[in-house]
């Protein structure tokens, strides 16, 4: 191993993919300028039925070794090599801990996982996890596919304020959107403002993004999280049951419980490229998961959660008939 990796603890990062294997690389493309001496990609392809897959080891080969793994999810997780005849292995048989990537061309070990059906993102992620922790690394970095790095120095200023503060088990960075507006930290809305949410709210605290230094902070975006191994040993992997939103208030939650801190690191970036398209099934989903939110973790009463269901789907209805009435003034 390398003498410059043992200075830096081991960081995996986890990208999940589903039929968008344009943006995987792209942002695949923009960790290449990143100056961390130990670290290595973890790629989770979540079903997709296109040619993510081929695209994606077409890109990787001509820049990385690579492992392509399968993950078998019936029952107990278990991964298959394929560059070792698809027989049963241990994840740390792969040694991919010791793969150095990031400065000057240096080669990485990139890890692409195949899941046989979409899990969600707390599933899809929690294969990753399960890979990441199995091969010892010490520090998850969890990002969206539409994501673009910044800075080249992200990874070592965030691990290092964790690494300082051992407090901290999740961090980030500033995420920007299309817009250029800031879409972190944030804060949790009240109950009052969940039942009035079509009120528009701001829930991004600005003034710690201005302030320009690293701020201990409610929650965070969940495009672009940092975490210390140390959460998912004690707290556990994401929340299965959540198959997308509402990750960034759980994660939160399961932090404060164990009287840990998240923080937020202002002086290095990333992109968020996120695309706001109307979405009825999505909706649907953001719904679901924000009252599974209330009943799991903040034990809200039945009659409140109905309230919540019949304001959330009056919202779904006014957003579905917006959205029409804008396709037709497109046309």
């Amino acid at each position: 191993m390398d003498k410059s990796t043992l200075e830096y603890p081991s960081v995996a990062v986890i990208v999940l993919n589903y039929k968008n294997w344009q943006d995987t690389i792209e942002c695949l493309e923009s960790f290449q300028q990143v100056d961390y001496p130990n670290c290595a990609f973890i790629i989770v392809d979540n079903g997709s039925e296109n040619e993510s897959v081929e695209k994606i080891l077409d890109w990787a080969e001509k820049k990385l070794k690579v492992v392509r793994l399968y993950a078998e999810v019936d029952g107990e997780v278990k991964f298959k090599d394929e560059l070792r005849n698809s027989q049963d292995i241990e994840c740390d048989d792969l040694v991919i801990k010791n793969s150095v990537c990031g400065s000057q061309n240096e080669k990485c070990i990139f890890s692409l996982i195949q899941v046989h059906k979409n899990l969600g993102f707390s599933g899809g992620n929690n294969i990753g996890i399960r890979y990441a922790l199995q091969s010892g690394y010490e520090y998850i970095v969890l990002s969206n596919p539409d994501i673009i790095v910044m800075d080249s120095s992200i990874l070592k200023v965030i691990i290092s304020e964790m690494v300082a503060n051992e407090e901290i088990w999740v961090a980030g960075p500033r995420i920007i959107g299309p817009d250029g507006l800031d879409q972190s930290p944030l804060r949790e809305p009240n109950i009052f403002e969940e039942l009035t949410f079509f009120t528009k709210r701001d829930y991004i605290l600005r003034d710690l993004v201005n302030l320009g230094k690293p701020s201990l902070v409610p929650k965070i975006h969940g495009s672009f999280m940092v975490f210390k191994n140390d959460f998912f040993l004690k707290a556990g992997y994401l929340d299965d049951e959540q198959f997308l939103y509402s990750e960034e208030a759980i994660i939160a939650h399961r932090v404060n419980y164990f009287n840990k801190k998240i923080c937020f690191v202002p002086s290095v970036r990333v992109l968020h490229k996120g695309r706001k398209i109307f979405s009825a099934s999505l909706y649907k989903k953001f719904i679901r998961s924000r009252l599974l939110y209330h009943k799991k973790y903040l034990k809200t009463g039945f009659i409140l959660r109905a309230i919540l269901w019949i304001l959330f789907n009056i919202a779904l209805c006014f957003l579905f008939v917006r959205s029409l009435l804008r396709r037709g003034n497109m046309k």
